[in-house]
């Protein structure tokens, strides 16, 4: 047990001085913070001129909650890949060190830096738009953004842990916010789309959670339930598929002597 607590803070810490040298403090509110504000106003206006006010609010809170997956999804699966480019990947599957509680602790501060981003933005721009969520609904906001941020995460390792030993990681690891911001119900309602996709989207990370946090802010504090567990059984099976790709794929890279190839 204090073995996985050491694990869980080393991935911690790690991930912080990391995120420290890619972005310091200072950049991230001067550069990448505004950033991320000014595209979701982007997105909000394209709503805004194509239909109107009320999917201009559908689209605004979309993609605020969608921010949560650049630091969770992205950087998780960035991480796992560079481990293995940089050659620590090796060193961690071959010491006795707990990968799963370190990877856990990555995950961890990237969700915390995830509601970090989500509440400034919502903090800046929910008052535009007229929505001004109670204390319970905040709350219980809270509550439904780290089980978000902990299915963004389990996405981002079984991504990583199926491109990191390919020439195209990163390529297809673009590819992801887009999916989630298409079918995921960020900017356009599930309605739209067939039913079939409509289900097949229930089973992807964000989409419960955002339906449940659509339902928070607009003051609908009861039956959300059953969404919260949804998304949190969704983000658990992935966390699970995926450590099980990593470790399949590291254990067949060490007996071949590939590890670090392509």
């Amino acid at each position: 047990m204090a073995a996985t607590s050491e694990a869980i803070k080393a991935g911690i810490w790690s991930a912080f001085k990391i995120r420290l040298y890619e972005m310091p403090v200072h950049l991230y509110f001067l550069t990448w913070l505004p950033n991320l504000i000014l595209q979701t106003l982007f997105y909000t206006l394209i709503a805004l001129f194509a239909g109107g006010p009320t999917m201009a609010q559908f689209a605004l809170v979309g993609n605020i909650v969608r921010l949560a997956a650049l630091p969770t999804c992205i950087q998780t699966t960035y991480h796992l890949v560079a481990d293995r480019e940089e050659g620590y990947l090796t060193y961690l599957v071959t010491t006795p060190v707990n990968l799963a509680a370190l990877l856990l602790g990555r995950s961890i501060f990237f969700s915390m830096e995830a509601i970090l981003t989500v509440f400034i933005a919502a903090a800046i721009l929910l008052p535009l738009a007229g929505i001004l969520p109670t204390v319970a609904g905040f709350m219980l906001f809270s509550v439904v953004l780290a089980v978000i941020c902990n299915s963004l995460s389990g996405l981002g390792l079984l991504v990583g842990s199926i491109v990191f030993r390919t020439r195209y990681d990163m390529v297809i690891t673009s590819l992801v916010p887009q999916f989630l911001t298409i079918f995921c119900g960020v900017m356009i309602p599930l309605s739209m789309f067939p039913k079939w996709v409509a289900r097949a989207v229930s089973f992807v990370p964000l989409t419960n959670g955002l339906a449940a946090v659509r339902n928070l802010l607009t003051g609908d504090l009861a039956g959300n339930s059953g969404l919260i567990a949804a998304e949190l059984a969704v983000g658990t099976a992935y966390w699970i598929l995926g450590f099980f790709i990593l470790y399949y794929s590291v254990q067949h890279g060490r007996v071949r002597g590939s590890l670090e190839r392509f």
